[in-house]
């Protein structure tokens, strides 16, 4: 009768920690949190955008503070076919991506945020390679819409700078 008990006591303990999880921050799979889906497609966008060299795409899914205090979306563009004319001439090509899982969301100012890792698959004179990024991924409507910082062009205290409640708890990726 004793190992019954203790048996309930421990499957009752189980279940309430189970249920008592909320989606953000806690253990349960984000992949299959409404936020996370819309997160992953749209960083699925992003790299494609990336990947088919769809500059008004990427400036589209691009953080709105990047836009504005980068010159505007006409200057963001030409910076970007200068960048992917510079690859090119030096026989670098994006060939498909792939976007990873993001650890948790944090809120800051009713926003969620988070990181997403995104690896690159190029093609370097007929060379394979891979390239790793993180997207720092902003929501500002509850994870329906994202938007997307590539953090390869800034440190932490450059995007702190560039966009606005970046969360205090963010770990910013190394």
């Amino acid at each position: 009768m004793r190992k019954l008990n203790i048996l309930f006591l421990l499957l009752l303990f189980i279940t309430t920690g189970i249920f008592a999880q909320d989606k953000v921050g806690d253990m349960i799979a984000l992949a299959e949190v409404p936020e996370s889906i819309a997160l992953i497609d749209q960083a699925n966008n992003y790299a494609k955008a990336v990947v088919d060299s769809d500059f008004s795409g990427i400036t589209k899914l691009t953080h709105e503070d990047i836009i504005s205090m980068g010159g505007g979306e006409d200057f963001m563009i030409s910076e970007l076919e200068a960048d992917y004319a510079t690859l090119k001439a030096q026989g670098m090509k994006y060939v498909s991506a792939d976007v990873g899982n993001h650890p948790e969301f944090l809120k800051s100012d009713g926003q969620l945020q988070t990181i997403v890792p995104v690896k690159f698959h190029l093609d370097y004179n007929s060379k394979k390679l891979e390239s790793w990024i993180k997207l720092f991924a902003v929501s500002s409507d509850e994870g329906v819409s994202w938007t997307f910082v590539n953090l390869e062009k800034f440190d932490e205290a450059s995007l702190r700078a560039f966009v606005k409640n970046v969360s205090a708890e963010l770990d910013y990726p190394e």
